[in-house]
């Protein structure tokens, strides 16, 4: 450990304290908060003699310890016994806990400006990647410790006023309506942190039914974000103008209007410029970049829902990786994504040709 890292010694041995006279503070302790190894190793041993139903009090600690073998680890009896002298109560707990969230801040802040450094010489990396990863560093910067952990009691608490709210008022939908009835009827709304994918074969209109989905969500009055990996911003407009005006986009880039259907157009692009749906069509093909961009469109925009045309598009960062690990790994971090924004995800993907070979309905395995 070195002397001049960022922690507070007095703040981890309190709140250690805190957590064994206490053992209802053992679920906020987490190792990431913590710099000394031997903090690090208590508030892990803690955490799971809590969660396996074990006494975690000073009496009893000891010889817990010793049984796993990491009582010298953390330095013995002797500061084991210490620690409880650190504090003269378990009501300081909140205060130990707060400071310990902004030492573990600062810590990453050290930790990205050393990084930034490095990468900067490196002009080996492309300049939009590096950019994209080292926004996400910045942007995600402690998550774990700016997030207070809810109790099973809180979490149940907000479950039962949710119920109680359904059951008020039957038939609506809560989350964010996709627009469209059926899938309403389905999802009763996407929920923030959800991960919604939409499948389908080449040209069954998946790049359609997310952009409706997207333009529905705007037209709402919530801010909405389509990611496109496969067209551009000039084709999706022209699909969505279409669409308004109920005019076949074959017959608009052939030229083929009539003044009537031009009328339609136009009327369709007075309500379309208004809607706060932004359209990124950019060098965006990695889960980072995407993930950098959502957060600054949330921040500046608003928005409360993403979608991303499409899934097997999307680059996985091991090269190696089969399809079948790259479309698992993507659709995880999406997923993992959508947690991270507290927002809803939408994606399109293919499905296995198995359904055409088969004659028969998708399943979730397509």
């Amino acid at each position: 450990m070195s002397r001049n890292a960022i922690h507070n010694p007095d703040a981890e041995r309190g709140a250690l304290a805190c957590a064994i006279l206490d053992p209802n503070m053992i679920p906020n302790l987490d190792g990431r908060l913590f710099h000394d190894d031997r903090h690090v190793t208590l508030a892990r041993v803690l955490r799971q003699l809590h969660g396996e139903g074990k006494p975690t009090d000073i009496g009893t600690l000891p010889a817990l310890l010793n049984g796993r073998m990491e009582l010298v680890d953390i330095g013995g009896l002797p500061y084991l016994s210490g620690l409880l002298d650190a504090t003269p109560s378990p009501a300081q707990f909140p205060e130990y806990l707060r400071i310990l969230r902004e030492e573990a801040t600062r810590r990453d802040l050290d930790a990205v400006g050393q990084e930034i450094t490095g990468a900067a010489r490196d002009r080996e990396q492309p300049i939009d990647e590096l950019r994209a990863k080292l926004e996400t560093r910045i942007l995600g910067l402690s998550a774990v410790a700016a997030v207070a952990h809810p109790s099973i009691m809180d979490q149940t608490l907000e479950l039962l006023d949710d119920l109680e709210l359904r059951a008020k008022n039957p038939g609506q939908i809560h989350g964010i309506s996709t627009g469209i009835k059926r899938l309403d009827e389905v999802l009763w709304g996407i929920e923030p942190g959800q991960l919604v994918v939409i499948g389908g074969r080449p040209g069954d209109g998946k790049t359609v039914a997310l952009l409706q989905i997207a333009a529905n969500v705007a037209r709402a009055g919530l801010g909405a974000a389509f990611f496109s990996l496969e067209m551009g911003a000039k084709e999706l407009l022209l699909r969505m103008h279409c669409a308004e005006a109920s005019i076949d986009s074959a017959v608009a880039r052939a030229g083929r209007m009539s003044e009537q259907d031009l009328r339609r157009l136009t009327v369709a692009t007075a309500k379309i410029r208004r809607l706060p749906l932004h359209l990124e069509d950019g060098n965006i093909a990695t889960i980072e970049a995407i993930g950098a961009r959502a957060r600054q469109l949330i921040h500046s925009e608003k928005i409360r829902l993403i979608a991303v045309d499409y899934l097997q598009l999307l680059q996985s960062g091991n090269s190696r990786a089969s399809r079948y690990e790259t479309v698992t790994e993507v659709s995880g971090a999406l997923k993992r994504l959508a947690r991270q924004l507290k927002v809803p995800i939408i994606v399109g993907s293919q499905l296995s040709r198995e359904v055409e070979k088969e004659s028969r309905r998708p399943r979730l395995s397509d």
